[in-house]
């Protein structure tokens, strides 16, 4: 082992990683081209019909306050989706110009990408936490069966734990370059 390298196993091939995120720059540009445009479709429709379908769940009773507070930061994506676009527009960018520079050798571009990557291993943490949590209080509120919410909590673990993984690899395999 050299200074400034670890030694993993199997470290993704530089190639790869170049790949990997410029797939990953091209996704955050797309979405923050896409985001805008759906959000001005969703921000005519108030939050009840938005919820409605769970609403039926319950028989059309009026919903737990502690369920439309779970959904607050969804209206609030809505809402704010021209300032959560210029974040991914920015990212994007970033990620496609490092992953470039990564091709060309550049000695800053696997740490730019190494802390995109650290970034992207806490947001899927806390997706997985906040899906656990929402899990949590929704069967709470709406009697829903335990066993659903546990099936739910084990759905956003697996939906949260995959992609991190991914990119802890990708980030250790980034520090091997």
């Amino acid at each position: 082992m050299t200074a400034g390298t670890t030694d993993i196993p199997n470290p993704i091939p530089k190639d790869r990683l170049v790949f990997y995120w410029t797939i990953i720059g091209a996704v955050l540009l797309v979405a923050s081209v896409a985001q805008p445009i759906v959000s001005s479709q969703l921000v005519s429709i108030p939050p009840e019909e938005l919820l409605a379908p769970m609403q039926e769940y319950m028989g059309d009773q009026p919903m737990p306050t502690e369920v439309t507070a779970l959904f607050a930061g969804v209206f609030a994506n809505i809402q704010f989706s021209l300032l959560f676009a210029a974040v991914k527009l920015v990212a994007g960018g970033t990620i496609l110009y490092a992953a470039r520079s990564l091709a060309g050798g550049a000695d800053w571009a696997p740490r730019v990408l190494q802390g995109a990557a650290l970034i992207g291993i806490a947001a899927f943490i806390g997706i997985g936490l906040y899906f656990a949590y929402s899990s949590i209080i929704i069967g709470g509120a709406m009697d829903v069966p335990l066993i659903m919410s546990l099936m739910m909590i084990v759905f956003g673990g697996v939906v949260a734990f995959f992609p991190a993984r991914w990119l802890w690899r990708n980030s250790r395999s980034l520090g091997a370059l």
